[in-house]
């Protein structure tokens, strides 16, 4: 399933945070594909308000699979010292972003609400073949963190009208550097290649409204999205040396 000779490619966000890249990461990325074509009657909408419009839970066999992958080549890089929980599912990406409330304009974090010995670690997979539909965007705020939230919560409360008027912000403004984040790293779509970082590092598909979205898997941003909750290290500490 997935390659058991990864090369990990370290890619700088901000100093001494890094996402990792996994090019080739699918021994055999046409098998996955090919469930995707098979069970697309399966996908159900994402829950409102959330990206990325069509999603499909994957097994627990085979999240438990890819924890497997994580524990033996990846987890070194992350302050984790033992997987708590690992899902996954089937992305397809339907959703430009004028078409999202307010919350989705804006990069998200994953995993700040749990506790301070935990994290997330977030996976994706790219699975579709068409490498303009955009790969993965990373962010650190300009602002203080109160004032961060502040516009975040926003998001959540104000229509997108209301948001716009009060924030000088629109759904394509977060695919880039603006008034309230400064974008620090773009990491382009492949075909079989594996993204995988920090869930606390605000990050957002670079997608925006001109980018082509379908619900076909063999045409659309199909993507394989892991998310592993993880008990972090006692003194905080994790290898993050490049290979």
């Amino acid at each position: 399933m997935f390659t058991d000779r990864p090369k990990v490619t370290a890619a700088p966000l901000v100093p001494g945070v890094h996402a990792f890249i996994i090019d080739n990461a699918l021994a055999e990325p046409e098998t996955l594909l090919q469930f995707a074509q098979r069970t697309r009657g399966a996908f159900r909408a994402s829950p409102e308000g959330i990206a990325p419009g069509l999603e499909l839970r994957m097994a627990d066999s085979f999240s438990t699979k890819f924890e497997e992958f994580f524990r033996q080549h990846l987890r070194r890089f992350f302050d984790a010292r033992r997987t708590l929980e690992c899902v996954s599912r089937l992305a397809l990406h339907t959703r430009p972003p004028h078409t999202m409330p307010p919350s989705q304009w804006l990069p998200q974090r994953i995993g700040t609400t749990l506790h301070r010995e935990q994290t997330v670690v977030v996976a994706q997979l790219y699975l579709s073949t068409n490498e303009t539909l955009g790969g993965m965007s990373f962010f650190f705020p300009k602002r203080t963190v109160r004032e961060t939230f502040n516009v975040i919560n926003d998001s959540y409360a104000l229509d997108s009208a209301a948001f716009e008027a009060k924030h000088r912000l629109r759904a394509d403004d977060a695919r880039e550097s603006n008034d309230l984040f400064h974008l620090a790293q773009t990491i382009p779509a492949k075909f079989n290649r594996m993204v995988i970082f920090d869930g606390a590092m605000f990050h957002s598909p670079q997608i925006t409204s001109e980018t082509p979205l379908v619900s076909d898997p063999h045409n659309g941003r199909l993507t394989f999205d892991a998310y592993l909750t993880c008990k972090r290290h006692s003194d905080g500490t994790a290898d993050r040396r490049r290979t």
